[in-house]
């Protein structure tokens, strides 16, 4: 990692980061503009990075998580409030149930990035992109008019 360090996670770095397993930082990738603490590692489904402990295979996030706050409860899942999934950034995970978790990415889908509503679930899209995309097209002569 490089920069200072203090200034990428809220907390106390040095605590979090002497609790961490051997070569666990060695796997990170600082990402300045949105202070993501990237795991370039391996990677298992979803991008959720994935980390071998004592013969166990284990999620690199919730290493990082309960180096920074302590074990998890049983019924609690841990959410990306950044909706990264390589991140480990222990200020950009909480402990929610898997409820909650579900709730809040839904949530990101019920949005088009410039702020409509989605008229169309499938292939998510808004009026407002849908038409824009459209007259793209039609500028470029890719689609006719009938």
């Amino acid at each position: 990692m490089t920069g200072d360090e203090e200034t990428i996670l809220a907390g106390d770095f040095a605590a979090w980061s002497f609790r961490l397993p051997d070569g666990f930082l060695d796997h990170i990738l600082e990402r300045s503009e949105t202070d993501c603490l990237l795991w370039k590692g391996r990677n298992g489904k979803y991008a959720y990075g994935r980390i071998s402990l004592n013969g166990s295979d284990l999620y690199a996030h919730r290493v990082s998580y309960e180096a920074a706050y302590g074990p998890i409860a049983a019924e609690l899942e841990i959410d990306h409030v950044c909706r990264n999934g390589a991140c480990v950034n222990p200020s950009h995970l909480q402990a929610v149930t898997h409820r909650e978790n579900i709730r809040r990415g839904v949530r990101q889908w019920q949005k088009c990035p410039h702020g409509d509503a989605f008229r169309y679930a499938r292939n998510r899209t808004c009026n407002l992109c849908r038409n824009a995309r459209r007259r793209k097209l039609y500028r470029e002569r890719r689609i006719t008019v009938c």
